[in-house]
């Protein structure tokens, strides 16, 4: 395999991570926005805003390297 192919490959696999961080990070912040008015409890919200956090550092690190390659 040439090195532009891994590098192809590479890179969608990253969009991919990317993308599924993104939609974790939108679902998780909804969930804790909204979790008063849907009825969750106080615990469920932290462990979404936890899950939040993690996402948003994820994003970070992943642009981080990105702009550093």
């Amino acid at each position: 395999m040439s090195k532009h192919n891994e590098s192809g490959q590479v890179q969608r696999r990253g969009g991919a991570v990317a993308a599924l961080l993104w939609l974790v990070l939108l679902a998780s912040g909804a969930a804790n926005a909204a979790g008063t008015a849907i009825g969750l409890d106080e615990t469920m919200r932290m462990i979404a805003g936890g899950v939040a956090v993690v996402c948003i550092a994820g994003l970070v690190t992943y642009y981080a390297r990105r702009k550093a390659d």
